[in-house]
């Protein structure tokens, strides 16, 4: 066994944790994987981004799926374990708000949405709708969308306490229920039970994210430490492969490389 493997306690296996957004097409991809690399085995698990980089650098992973940045926090956790962590940039995403289909407010800038997040617009009215207070949706504080929002939307104000914390999946379908609710899901989790909400005059589209004009804009990376051992290093450049994992992460509505 080479150094790096022995240095890395590489196992045979890949293990992936991390973003949910993206955990659908990494499984695709490890399969699609695992048949051109017989004897490879490569598992996709979700639990959020943060879970995936602490699972990272706790060593119960090789590979951690993110769709917000390493946070210096994480890169000193990392150190201490002789490690530095290194993203794989795999594409681009977008955090968009979404509101139910009845509702009127179809249009909002990010002050706004600042203001309904740190707990300071309460009623739709504000926002040119109907007179009744707004439900606010927020997601797992563990996942990398809920990171991603924070940062930048909130930025440095606290989140009001009323907001009710959910799963993209349920958040989603409750959205879909609850006529004054807002909250925000990635680009991909966008369906006809929600209507999504343009921001700073933007629509979300392919083309918005991909020039960057689409305010609320993110990349979604694998996280490895420096120096992976090979089998690690084939799945990231897999991954990053114009004709093969790229494929499979635009099939599922992300914006790819190119």
């Amino acid at each position: 066994m080479s150094s790096a493997f022995a240095k890395f306690d590489f196992r045979g296996a890949i293990h992936v944790a991390g973003s949910t957004t993206i955990r659908t097409p990494m499984q695709h991809a490890a399969e699609a994987f695992m048949t051109e690399q017989p004897g490879m085995i490569v598992t996709i698990a979700g639990g959020g981004s943060v879970r995936g980089l602490r699972g990272l650098i706790g060593g119960t992973v090789e590979l951690a799926m993110a769709t917000t940045e390493v946070s210096k926090e994480e890169q000193k956790d990392a150190a201490k374990r002789g490690q530095k962590l290194v993203s794989h940039v795999l594409g681009h995403d977008a955090i968009v708000p979404v509101v139910h289909p009845g509702n009127p407010v179809h249009r909002i800038t990010l002050d706004e949405l600042r203001g309904i997040y740190g707990g300071e617009i309460r009623n739709w009215k504000d926002l040119g709708g109907q007179d009744s207070p707004i439900t606010v949706l927020a997601q797992d504080p563990q996942s990398g969308t809920a990171e991603s929002w924070h940062h930048m939307v909130l930025k440095d104000h606290a989140m009001t306490p009323k907001a009710v914390i959910l799963e993209a999946r349920e958040l989603r379908a409750r959205v879909a229920q609850v006529p004054d609710a807002i909250g925000y899901v990635a680009h991909t989790f966008l369906d006809r039970s929600i209507h999504e909400v343009v921001v700073d005059g933007v629509t979300v589209s392919v083309e918005t994210i991909r020039n960057g004009r689409y305010p609320l804009r993110r990349a979604f990376s694998l996280v490895s430490f420096a120096n992976p051992p090979g089998p690690v290093q084939d799945f990231i450049d897999y991954m990053r492969a114009a004709t093969k994992g790229q494929v499979m992460l635009a099939a599922a509505g992300n914006v790819t490389l190119k």
